[in-house]
Parts: C-alpha cells; structure tokens; sequence
C-alpha cells in the first residue's frame, strides 16, 4: 500500500461501506494474482499466498467448524486475506506500484 494512499473514514451508517470494502478486497486479489505471476517478486514471497491457500483446503483448522458453525469458515477467510496483504506488503515496492496503475 502506497504512503499517499489514506483509508476513508466510513460512517457506522453508511451503505455503501460494504460495497467499498468489497471494491478494495476485488482489487487487491487483482494485485495479488497479478504480482504471484511477476518474475520480479521473489519466489519465497510468492510461498505466503500459497501456503494460506493451502490452510483454506487442509483438514487441519485454528477454528474447527464443527465447535461454533460458521466460525470455522471465518478463520480460513482471515488467514487467506492476512496472506494476500502480506504478500504485497512483501513484494517488492516498484514492482507493486507498477501493478496499480
């Protein structure tokens, strides 16, 4: 995330918060998949979105589903895009820039 880039206050009221959000989310798995395919981002950068994807498919969870229904998909959800940000976070910045624009 560039420095220039601040995050938009959103009102607890506000509608269109989700939408945003979801905007946001859309765009930076464009990023993602567009920064795992450059051969300028190192390969072991490249290993965090896969081994997220990798937790999301396994048996093994933090959460087990059967303990609380629906928890169990909100821990797969929260290391898959805790994957993603770290991922560009990691990548290296000129090469992110390039991908935004």
């Amino acid at each position: 995330m560039s420095e220039d880039r601040h995050p938009i206050p959103v009102k607890p009221d506000d509608t269109s918060a989700l939408l945003s959000w979801l905007q946001d989310t859309a765009r930076q798995a464009r990023l993602a998949w567009r920064l795992f395919w450059d051969h300028r981002v190192p390969t072991w950068t490249k290993l965090i979105p896969s081994a997220a994807l990798v937790y999301v498919f396994s048996p093994v969870d933090f959460i087990p589903a059967a303990v609380v229904p629906g928890l169990g998909q909100l821990d797969d959800l929260a290391v898959l895009l805790l994957g993603v940000k770290l991922f560009i976070e990691l990548a290296p910045p000129a090469v992110v820039r390039e991908h935004l624009l």
